[in-house]
């Protein structure tokens, strides 16, 4: 039995979309599961683009986000006007355009969330995959990582690397349905060490 779902035709696309010309920002609002999710994509488009940074509408203040912060050295930053401009595509993890106002002054190009869709709220993006059956996207990620053969089971020679990109899912994971709010399935249970 697999662990995770071939995602072939959804990899393909996403890399598609990816371009050495172009400067992509990650645009999220800032809890565990964005802030894994992101570092996760912006691995993916690291050697695949000309530029990618995280940028966060809110801020942070919970120690528990800040200590993951520190800990994975993840590169977020406020996202504000001059931050905005300094980049031409833009990637929306763990939210859709309409939860946010602050998202209306972006032209998503990639969404990637675990929240129901909304009728009246449809999303209009080149590439988006959303999974309300997943209690995470960092879950999600760590798929599309898996597939790309760059996810936990495969350990590089520069075992910091993988090992920070995949860290996020299962502590997500554990903290998303920890308290039985969320049903989970196979897929978003932490692999047992």
């Amino acid at each position: 039995m697999a662990l995770f779902k071939q995602l072939d035709e959804q990899v393909e696309q996403l890399l598609d979309l990816f371009n050495k010309d172009d400067n992509w920002l990650i645009v999220i609002n800032a809890d565990p599961d964005a802030l894994g999710s992101a570092l996760a994509l912006r691995r993916i488009m690291a050697r695949k683009v000309g530029d990618v940074a995280i940028g966060q509408i809110n801020e942070i203040k919970r120690p528990d986000n800040l200590s993951m912060i520190r800990y994975l050295r993840i590169p977020t930053q406020k996202l504000i006007p001059n931050l905005a401009a300094q980049y031409d595509k833009f990637a929306l993890v763990d939210s859709q355009p309409h939860h946010n106002p602050e998202f209306a002054n972006f032209d998503f190009s990639v969404v990637i969330d675990h929240h129901p869709l909304v009728k009246e709220h449809p999303v209009d993006a080149d590439f988006v995959d959303i999974r309300p059956k997943y209690g995470s996207v960092c879950t999600m990620m760590t798929e599309y990582l898996y597939n790309m053969k760059s996810g936990p089971r495969n350990f590089s020679p520069r075992p910091s690397c993988t090992v920070s990109a995949a860290t996020p899912a299962p502590l997500n994971a554990n903290s998303s349905t920890r308290t039985c709010r969320r049903s989970s399935i196979s897929t978003n249970l932490p692999i047992p060490s």
